[in-house]
C-alpha cells in the first residue's frame, strides 16, 4: 500500500481494477502473457487463432480489402516482440 499512497501523493490517479497488487511470475499485459520464471513472452492462443483466420480468409478468396489487409499488419507487427526472438 506504500507505493500507491506515494503514487496518489505524486498526482498519479490508481485504478485500482486494472493494477496487480500481488507478487505474480504469471502476467497478461497488452495481449502478451509474461512470464517471469521462463524470462519470456507468449501470444494467446485466441490472437493466434484469430490472426490465422484472417490470413486464411484472404488466401482463399486470393484477395484483400484495404482495411482486412491492415487488420492483419497491425496484428502480425503486434506479434513481433513475442515471436521475433523465438
Amino acid at each position: 500500500m506504500r507505493v500507491q499512497q506515494k503514487l496518489a501523493d505524486l498526482g498519479f490517479l490508481v485504478k485500482l481494477s486494472k493494477s496487480q497488487t500481488c507478487p505474480t511470475q504469471l502476467l497478461d499485459h497488452l495481449g502478451y502473457t509474461i512470464d517471469t520464471t521462463t524470462m519470456s513472452l507468449e501470444v494467446p492462443g485466441n490472437k493466434i487463432r484469430d490472426i490465422r483466420r484472417l490470413a486464411n480468409r484472404m488466401v482463399q478468396t486470393g484477395k484483400a480489402t484495404v482495411q482486412q489487409l491492415s487488420s492483419f499488419i497491425g496484428k502480425a507487427t503486434a506479434m513481433l516482440g513475442a515471436v521475433f526472438p523465438a
